[in-house]
């Protein structure tokens, strides 16, 4: 029984330390602004993206990987109401 049980206890902690590195990786890039999490207000993209979800996106920008139908998190253009809203849309 003794070595159920150490083998039991050396599992939990690996995964306690997984999960704890898993967690202050997402805490790091969070706090950094390289990935945000945003609140969707209406139902442009129904069905897909529902009113009241929450999206993560990625701040990382692109420009030649964009493949058609990839989702896109965007600030609208200059003097566009309201400027402080993000627009999401998919690629055609």
């Amino acid at each position: 029984m003794g070595r159920v049980k150490r083998w039991l206890f050396i599992v939990a902690m690996g995964f306690c330390a997984i999960s704890g590195v898993a967690i202050a990786g997402v805490i790091t890039l969070r706090l950094s602004g390289m990935i945000g999490i945003y609140h969707v207000p209406q139902n442009g993209m129904a069905p897909f993206i529902q009113k009241g979800d929450r999206v993560v996106a990625e701040a990382f920008p692109f420009a030649e990987d964009c493949r058609i139908g990839a989702t896109l998190l965007f600030s609208p253009p200059q003097g566009l109401p309201p400027p402080s809203c993000l627009r999401l849309r998919r690629s055609l």
